[in-house]
């Protein structure tokens, strides 16, 4: 069961984390990184729970949060059932951002997601896409690129609320020489 609290502001609301997950560390060159994003199937009916206007969307690993859950659980359980990673101990993200979706016809309920970022370096083994049924593939996608390509779609995807926060986050970090 998905943990849904209610907000004075939005009434009933899920709560999801998400992380954006670099090739690099995150002191590397903005221009150097590229992110993983999982793309969703093209066919609207291949998922009943999600919006249809995001089928064959890119999309950030991740998910909602279940009662008792912290975000870090929650990606941590995320990351293990979509794309198969470990974190190693100790291990943490860097919180870079919130957003809220209100709710509307295909979902319910208003949803909050946290965002944060991560290095591919802070886990024990390689991602893969464990789930297929959701996701047609997994590439990694340079900040460029992506924003190349949202602009030649002529469309707004939720993930680029959250690639322009990571976009501001590791323009102000020192890039490492």
């Amino acid at each position: 069961m998905r943990g849904i609290r209610k907000l004075a502001k939005w009434g009933p609301t899920e709560f999801g984390a998400k992380l954006l997950l670099t090739d690099k560390p995150l002191d590397t060159a903005r221009d150097q990184l590229r992110m993983l994003m999982l793309k969703r199937h093209g066919d609207a009916e291949t998922r009943s729970d999600d919006d249809p206007n995001l089928a064959g969307a890119w999309t950030l690993p991740g998910g909602h949060l279940d009662p008792g859950d912290d975000d870090m659980a929650a990606l941590r359980r995320e990351l293990k059932e979509e794309l198969g990673l470990r974190l190693r101990k100790g291990r943490t993200f860097a919180r870079i951002g919130q957003t809220t979706i209100p709710a509307r016809e295909a979902f319910p309920q208003a949803y909050v997601n946290t965002y944060y970022a991560g290095s591919l370096a802070d886990f024990a083994n390689r991602p893969k896409n464990m789930e297929p049924h959701k996701f047609q593939s997994l590439d990694w996608v340079g900040l460029d690129d992506y924003f190349a390509e949202q602009n030649k779609a002529n469309r707004l995807r939720p993930v680029d609320n959250a690639v322009e926060m990571f976009d501001r986050h590791v323009k102000k970090r020192p890039t490492r020489k």
